[in-house]
């Protein structure tokens, strides 16, 4: 079989991803992404975004910035892969056959730019991935092929990524006979929406223990949950759950420290855990904002010297 060629749109850590395994099915001779960004004080400092960064690192020197670049009868396929601006009808119009997108979620549940994390965060239980049509309305496509796979408790946003992009990837080029045929389904069932600005809540102050994990694995690894602990807001730079069997083995050689909260803090010269009825959580590493990263018994043992506490 004649590999397809296919243009790809996008501009994120997904799209990374996406691309990876893309190039193992179908050549790639189109590559649209968003224009990179001036930084510093004079505007002199550019940075790109995850997905330009990541071809030119692999020597890709053929990337357009605009979607007026496309050759819109060079490529038999025309994807995108979490592209940060909306596509106008005009460019949905122009391909031969129809452009799809990649989406992580069983749609029309999670409709919308965060879908990973906030099923991460809500604790789905499972998620999955669609292949739509691009339309004008958000997310609202008719679906060429969903998949469904585990939500381990303990993915964040990019092990997320990485399967699923495997799964789409496959999931087109075993769905080509569908795709050139026009065979797309109507999306069906209850209709939920995981929008940028839900980034907030998830950013926010946590109602307990569970949720402020799910928190950091949503955010892991490109951004950090912050906590307040001990009187100082702190970045969340790396925690693991622990089993509370595993847990309890040790707290007879554990020290407590009073949050005045629903969870409570335990340390000893080694370690430091979060504990709320049977969900614990152990901090690996912090960072006081504007300080440096530390290791948790460092942060708590500055606390105790200051406060004398214990």
């Amino acid at each position: 079989m004649n590999r397809k060629k296919l243009c790809l749109i996008g501009s994120s850590y997904f799209t990374v991803f996406v691309y990876d395994n893309l190039v193992k099915f179908f050549d790639i001779n189109q590559i649209s992404t968003i224009h990179p960004k001036m930084y510093g004080r004079h505007e002199n400092e550019i940075k790109d975004n995850p997905f330009a960064h990541h071809l030119k690192a692999k020597g890709v020197t053929n990337i357009l910035y605009s979607l007026d670049e496309i050759d819109w009868n060079g490529s038999d396929i025309y994807l995108v892969a979490s592209y940060s601006k909306i596509i106008k009808s005009r460019f949905i119009q122009n391909s031969n056959h129809p452009m799809i997108n990649f989406h992580v979620s069983l749609l029309p549940d999670l409709r919308g730019a965060i879908p990973v994390q906030m099923a991460i965060y809500k604790g789905y239980e499972y998620i999955g991935t669609s292949i739509i049509k691009i339309t004008d309305g958000l997310d609202e496509g008719d679906i060429l092929i969903q998949n469904k796979f585990e939500l381990n408790k303990e993915y964040n946003t990019e092990d997320v990524f990485k399967q699923s992009a495997e799964m789409l990837s496959l999931g087109l080029y075993n769905s080509m006979d569908n795709y050139f045929n026009d065979i797309f389904i109507k999306q069906d069932g209850n209709v939920s929406y995981a929008k940028l600005k839900d980034l907030e809540i998830i950013r926010g102050e946590q109602p307990d223990l569970k949720h402020i994990y799910r928190s950091y694995l949503a955010l892991s690894p490109y951004d950090t949950l912050h906590l307040e602990l001990l009187g100082r807001e702190l970045e969340l730079v790396s925690v693991k759950l622990l089993d509370i069997n595993e847990f309890n083995q040790t707290l007879i050689n554990l020290k407590e420290i009073n949050l005045n909260k629903s969870y409570s803090l335990f340390f000893n010269k080694n370690h430091v855990y979060l504990l709320e009825k049977d969900f614990v959580i152990e901090l690996l590493e912090v960072k006081p904002i504007g300080k440096r990263n530390l290791s948790p018994i460092e942060y708590i043992n500055g606390y105790i010297k200051t406060e004398k506490h214990i």
